[in-house]
């Protein structure tokens, strides 16, 4: 291949004087000190700034202008970059109330600074000022040595010397008041520790210490120590041997811990502890240590200790304190659930199996007395795979995912096709679900067919079938509080209507129709009403019922038939046909028809008595009747076509009450009579 000689030469490196490129090198801040070899070779060197061993190479430096030593060159950057950011720098410390006394040294360096509050110089870094640390001469942190001077000069010391630097160092000192020389370390000063000369509490002698024991009833029996040492003694008013020191003694007086209470003699725990029922089986340790003993009583074994048991503290198993595994393991047992591993405590899960449904699960024994049993069992948590199939028994179709056992599942009614909402705690051990099929609900569709039929107009909004619904008869116009639930089994809607209630205004229309007038409030419709006769004058007490069963006057007016003056009798009938008791009243005379009339309708006499006046007898057959539709809450059972010698509202049910029961009740109110 051919290459011309132009082209040939711009590949060939130039050459370079030696004597230009020293100069170039001196130039540049170094001194060559070894001949020059090429552009590109490492050339050894002494750098002019810093006098350190170089090897930079020429090319570089003559091209590019960059420096022969490296770390002049990091140098002068850093110089460059902390000048440009001193400005800054200088405005943290000023807000930290700081003024520099030397250029910015950098980051993480101490920066020598002068605060302005206290005029005290210190050094702190800089990222630590921009994290929020202050003075520490005004923080209270440090101490220069005028401030240590004056706090010991405030509590009566002129320090001799300098001060050593720290706190805890003692420092040579007289005190002003007494002339003493001492060394209390700042820090003691500090806390309020003052002249131990004049505050009496230098070291005592073992004469005065022996003699201050003696006074206090303690006898030393070893050589005395100091004051904070314990001193063995002997007590000469229990003769025990106890172990005080020279200031408690000096502060309190006598200091015998068995003579206070505070220390107990072995035999005298032991005795407490037998005592407490407890017997020990080892020796004492301490009042404050676990003893370990037997319950006499439970026989179990525990470690109480002896200050507890003093107070009133007894056996932790036979208070119920503590439980002991074999007894919670009869107990869970007792429950119908199984262990499966050793007891836990009380309060904390312990795995255990059903023994019905064999479920495990984890519970807690909290007490012997529990009765808590399976949670399964209880329904408390459910298998949703047996709710699936028991829901699926009672013909419904769950729409959403099993919720829980106490809430609504919103469910389908195969039979009827409605959606109800049973809760599984509540169909769980039913045979029907739907609350519709088993008439507990009733539909929309039959409540407005039920109105309508007993001709019933709604005032306040439906609840369910059992609450009393506001509303208003078509029929009489009235008020009245009607029940679904009674209308769906053929009662009537209107109980003004079905004569199972009067209104007041009624009544007084039935009684003055009657000839009576009316002399108080009206009481019901079974109770007797006080009244006076238009026609004679005279007061007596008819019921409503009677009224209008009988649409007869007073009682003393009436012509014919039955005599309140004359003998008298009350009868008690029953009706195999009909199913049916009446009671009722005729005249003792022979000659009365009453029972035979009732006779050849087919009515058999149970029982009748006899009273002197009629008066007595029909108050008698009153009381029953109000006792039988009031108290008992039995209607009148037969209609009038089925009675056409009368007599129907005195009928009951023979279904409801016993013949022997009514005439228990005749006799007893004829006592009151008789």
């Amino acid at each position: 291949m051919y290459v011309s000689d132009e082209r040939q030469n711009s590949f060939m490196p130039r050459y370079q004087d030696p004597k230009e490129a020293e100069r170039i090198m001196r130039d540049a801040g170094a001194i060559p000190l070894e001949p020059y070899k090429s552009s590109q070779a490492k050339w050894k060197c002494r750098c002019k700034k810093c006098k350190q061993i170089i090897y930079p190479s020429l090319a570089p430096i003559k091209n590019r202008g960059i420096g022969p030593c490296q770390k002049c060159a990091a140098t002068e950057m850093g110089a460059r970059r902390r000048a440009k950011s001193e400005k800054m720098n200088i405005e943290v410390l000023k807000k930290a109330s700081f003024l520099p006394l030397e250029p910015f040294p950098g980051n993480s360096k101490p920066w020598k600074v002068k605060c302005t509050k206290c005029k005290k110089i210190s050094h702190p870094h800089l990222s630590s000022i921009k994290n929020g640390s202050a003075c520490g001469y005004c923080a209270g942190i440090k101490l220069d040595e005028i401030d240590v001077r004056k706090i010991y000069a405030a509590a009566g010391y002129e320090p001799i010397g300098k001060y050593p630097g720290k706190t805890k160092t003692p420092w040579k000192a007289r005190h002003k008041k007494c002339g003493v020389v001492s060394s209390p370390s700042f820090q003691a000063v500090k806390r309020g520790g003052g002249c131990r000369t004049c505050s009496n509490t230098l070291p005592v002698s073992s004469l005065k210490a022996e003699r201050l024991f003696l006074r206090n009833n303690l006898k030393p029996i070893e050589p005395y120590i100091d004051t904070l040492s314990p001193w063995k003694s002997i007590c000469l008013l229990c003769e025990r041997e106890v172990s005080p020191n020279y200031n408690k003694v000096l502060q309190r007086g006598h200091q015998c811990g068995y003579c206070a209470g505070i220390k107990v003699d072995a035999d005298e725990a032991l005795k407490l502890m037998k005592n407490s029922g407890f017997s020990p089986l080892v020796p004492y340790p301490g009042g404050n240590k676990p003893w370990k003993s037997r319950c006499v009583k439970c026989k179990k074994i525990s470690s109480p200790n002896y200050s507890a048991v003093k107070i009133g503290s007894g056996c932790k198993y036979c208070s119920g304190v503590a439980v002991d595994s074999k007894d919670a393991i009869a107990a869970m047992n007792k429950r119908g659930l199984r262990p499966l591993e050793s007891y836990p405590g009380a309060t904390n899960p312990w795995k255990v199996q059903c023994k019905n449904c064999k479920n495990q699960f984890s519970t807690y024994l909290y007490s012997l007395n529990s009765s808590k049993s399976c949670k399964f069992c209880a329904g408390v948590v459910v298998d949703i795979a047996k709710a699936l199939k028991h829901m699926k028994k009672l013909k419904l179709q769950p729409l959403v995912p099993f919720p829980g056992a106490t809430t609504g599942w919103k469910s389908k009614c195969l039979v009827c096709q409605r959606v109800v909402t049973p809760d599984w705690s509540h169909v769980k051990n039913r045979s029907s679900g739907c609350a519709f099929c088993s008439k507990k609900r009733v539909p929309k569709d039959e409540i407005i067919n039920l109105l309508a039929k007993n001709r019933i107009k709604p005032i306040d909004s439906y609840v369910n079938g059992k609450t009393p619904w506001k509303s208003k008869c078509l029929k009489c116009k009235k008020i009245i509080f009607v029940r679904i639930n009674d209308m769906r089994v053929g009662q009537s809607g209107c109980i003004y209507c079905a004569g199972r209630k009067v209104d007041e205004k009624d009544a007084i229309k039935l009684a003055e129709k009657c000839g009576f007038s009316p002399l108080e409030m009206y009481p019901g419709a079974n109770t007797p009403w006080k009244c006076a006769c238009k026609v004679c004058g005279k007061i007596s007490t008819p019921a409503y019922t009677t009224m209008q069963q009988r649409n007869s006057g007073c009682k003393y007016c009436k012509v014919g038939g039955f005599d309140f003056k004359k003998p008298a009798i009350i009868y008690l009938i029953t009706h195999e046909e009909f199913g049916a008791h009446k009671i009722g009243v005729a005249g003792a005379s022979d000659k009365n028809e009453r029972l035979k009339k009732h006779q050849r309708q087919g009515w058999k006499i149970y029982k009748t008595k006899e009273f002197k006046v009629g008066e007595d007898v029909f108050a008698v057959e009153q009381a029953v009747l109000a006792w039988l539709l009031t108290d008992k809450g039995l209607s009148p059972f037969l209609a009038a076509e089925q009675m056409p010698q009368g007599g129907s509202s005195e009928t009951v049910d023979a279904a409801e009450v016993d013949l022997g029961v009514i005439w228990a009740k005749v006799e007893a109110l004829s006592k009151v009579k008789r």
